[in-house]
Formats: structure tokens, sequence, C-alpha cells
């Protein structure tokens, strides 16, 4: 074979193995439900659903049809520091547990995985502020539908609203929140990821015939 045909070979089966968009665009559990869910005491944030009113949506890519039942979501990572982003005070966390859990159609389904960072802020003034966040976490997921959203791999919670009912707009992230404490979280899936070593070494025969010419 001569060396262009090789080299558009090796070009084919790199992009082969390259990791295909998600199917996945978004999942969101809203827990907007008039009832608390979210604490954050002494640095730890805590978020967890346990509740029968909450509601999930599989976007898969538009939204997935079927019953969802026995949703359960819960979240917790640690207060590391916060730093200035023009306007914004940011708080940085790190560490904890990601994990939503629910039946789709009467059979169990999860995505769940350590936390590797979040960033919280606050939105707006008085009492209708809430806290943004988002941040990364190490997917281990399985899914109704296409079932395709990248792990082991950085996923996003690129959206994560918490509405306290009450004026954040002095918080400084020292304090203890109190209230109604309601949250909103959506998830992305991370098409970022890169092939791994053992998929890399499928292309080390063309390379080594290669030099050989």
């Amino acid at each position: 074979m001569s060396t262009r045909g090789i080299l558009a070979s090796l070009v084919v089966a790199f992009l082969l193995v390259l990791p295909a968009k998600a199917e996945y665009t978004s999942i969101q559990a809203n827990m907007l439900d008039g009832l608390p869910d979210t604490n954050y005491t002494n640095g730890v944030m805590t978020i967890s659903s346990n509740t029968a009113t909450s509601q999930l949506t599989l976007n898969d890519p538009s939204a997935l049809g079927g019953t969802v039942t026995n949703f359960d979501l819960d979240l917790v990572t640690t207060f590391h520091h916060v730093y200035w982003d023009g306007p914004d005070l940011k708080a940085v966390f790190s560490g904890g547990d990601f994990s939503l859990s629910f039946d789709h159609e009467s059979t169990p389904y999860y995505i769940q995985g350590p936390i590797s960072n979040l960033v919280f802020w606050v939105s707006g003034v008085g009492e209708t502020s809430y806290i943004d966040g988002q941040g990364l976490f190490d997917a281990v997921f399985d899914l109704p539908g296409s079932g395709d959203w990248p792990a082991p791999a950085q996923s996003s919670i690129k959206s994560l609203t918490m509405a306290f009912h009450t004026d954040l707009s002095e918080f400084d992230w020292e304090s203890n929140l109190t209230g109604p404490m309601e949250t909103v979280v959506t998830l992305y899936p991370d098409d970022s990821a890169i092939p791994g070593p053992a998929t890399l070494l499928l292309l080390v025969p063309g390379v080594a015939l290669l030099r050989r010419r």
C-alpha cells in the first residue's frame, strides 16, 4: 500500500475511534415542588430529592416518552474557597458525589459519579435572588433510550439553580443557609473526551509501517 493510502487509512481509523457526539442533550431534575431539598451547613452543600412530586426530563435528544417513577437525586460536596469574578463572588466546592436514579417504564436506571468541582454564585437581589452553579463529575451511567452518554468521562452539571426564597445578595458562603430551599439540576454530557491510551494503541501498527517505508 502506498504511503498516501496508509495515511488515509490512519485518518479514517482515527475518526472511527473518536467518541461520537452524545445522543443525550440534557437531563433535567426539577425539584420545585414546594418541599425543601437543599441544605448548606458548615461548608457542606447537600441536595436530596426523595419526593414523589419531583420531575425528571430525559432529552435524548428530544424529551423521552414513557413514565418515570422512583426519582431520587443526591448530591454532596464541600466548600473550598471563594474568589471574585467581576462583580460576582464565586464559591468553589470540591469532592463529594452525585447520584441520580429512577425507574423508566418500570426498569431501573442511573447516572452517578464522584464530583471533581462545582462553582456557585448568587444571581439577582431581594427575595427572588437564587444561587447558580456549574461543575464536573465523572459519569457512570445506565440510561434508557440510546443510552449514549460519555463514560467514564467528565460530564457537566452546567445548570444548577437553587431557590432559597430569601435575599442572598449579601451572602458570603461562610454562613449557613436556612429556609425552604428548592433546586433544579440540568446535566449535560461532556463530549470533548479524547481516545484513551488503549484506543490510541490501535493506531501504532500503521505508524510503525509508515516509519519502515
